[in-house]
């Protein structure tokens, strides 16, 4: 009896183990990140792999920025002809926007705009109680910063020594960014454009006057970068307009914005600008720009001039007695030590440094200059 009665159990054990249990997913990459508090972090422009491992797994992933802008996602459900679920919930708890696909669908993409900066943005991915051993994707496109700005009244507000990374996502996306001066000098925007497709700009003031225009990028692979220069007066708003040709680039353009120079025009003896004893920070905006600063002696002694360049390159300075008698100059490099130059000077004279950039590229090198 025993004998006859074994087979029967197995059989029966198998049966009941096969029918309980579902197949199980492949390794789950990210768990657990089954909760907005276990939320995986990613990043635009990264493509993650991943699966939901039982009927009953949700993914969660969080995404945060530190500038505003639009951030697109591609999702591609596993190929299984499920039903799969996506949300994007913002920081109140609030779902933006949701969709569902199957891998008879297709892929599902969505876009959502950050409005809060450095805080979490999360992805809900879920099944409606399936399981598979195939994986999903998450695609994490460009993002666009400065979106939802395709107007004037909607520019995107930059300021100086930042750079921005952003693209233009149809034929008919136009970009705008305005700067609020708060004091007079000379500003330098740089454009990249990358080489796979051209793009059209504009710079204006907010009375309509233009300081440039044109079209950059195209034509080949390398990308092309253009530095402009324009006078800025403080309290006046200025505005770059950005759109594409024909076509768009499928990666992203650049707008750097260098540091205002607030003491320009300073390019002759006649437009020096007046400093006094004490250490600051200065601007040369390219390899063109030339510097001059008049110091006027107060009393008689002895006064001792120091510049070293704050980033990779060199500096030459040369030291006037007026604007004729030249007393001294010399030349100093990056990461140089402090040596400074002593020289005498008299009661009521003027004495005029002149300060140059030696390397060749049209890059803003940032110098301290100190008198004691």
């Amino acid at each position: 009896m025993p004998k006859k009665l074994f087979p029967l159990v197995v059989t029966t054990i198998l049966t009941t183990t096969l029918a309980s249990y579902p197949a199980v997913a492949s390794t789950d990459t990210y768990e657990p990140n089954d909760t907005k508090a276990q939320a995986y972090y990613v990043s635009a422009d990264t493509t993650y792999t991943s699966y939901l491992s039982t009927g009953t797994d949700v993914d969660y992933y969080q995404y945060y920025r530190s500038f505003t802008g639009t951030q697109t996602f591609t999702f591609t459900p596993p190929n299984d002809g499920n039903v799969y679920n996506v949300q994007v919930i913002d920081p109140n708890n609030t779902v933006m926007t949701a969709g569902s696909t199957s891998s008879t669908g297709g892929p599902l993409t969505l876009a959502f705009n950050v409005s809060t900066i450095q805080t979490p943005y999360y992805i809900k991915i879920y099944s409606n109680g399936n399981v598979s051993a195939n994986p999903y994707q998450l695609v994490m496109g460009h993002y666009d910063t400065g979106e939802v700005n395709n107007t004037q009244a909607q520019a995107y507000s930059i300021a100086d020594g930042h750079f921005y990374n952003a693209v233009l996502a149809t034929t008919s996306d136009v970009d705008y960014y305005a700067y609020n001066a708060t004091k007079n000098g000379v500003a330098t925007i740089t454009l990249t454009q990358p080489g796979d497709a051209a793009a059209n700009f504009s710079i204006y003031d907010d009375l309509g006057k233009s300081f440039a225009g044109g079209t950059i990028g195209g034509g080949g692979s390398d990308a092309t970068s253009t530095p402009f220069q324009f006078s800025v007066t403080a309290g006046r708003k200025y505005y770059v307009k950005y759109f594409p040709t024909s076509t768009v680039s499928s990666s992203y353009y650049n707008i750097s914005f260098e540091n205002l120079d607030a003491n320009e025009p300073n390019d002759s003896f006649a437009q020096a600008t007046s400093v006094n004893l004490g250490l600051n920070s200065y601007f040369l905006y390219n390899s063109q720009d030339v510097d001059y600063y008049k110091f006027h002696a107060n009393t008689t002694g002895t006064v001792s001039l120091d510049i070293l360049p704050q980033a990779p390159g060199s500096i030459g300075w040369s030291l006037y007695q007026g604007t004729g008698t030249q007393l001294a100059g010399g030349s100093v490099g990056f990461q140089a030590s402090s040596s400074p130059y002593s020289f005498s000077v008299t009661s009521g004279s003027d004495y005029y440094i002149k300060v140059v950039k030696q390397t060749g590229d049209n890059s803003q090198m940032c110098y301290t200059m100190e008198l004691k």
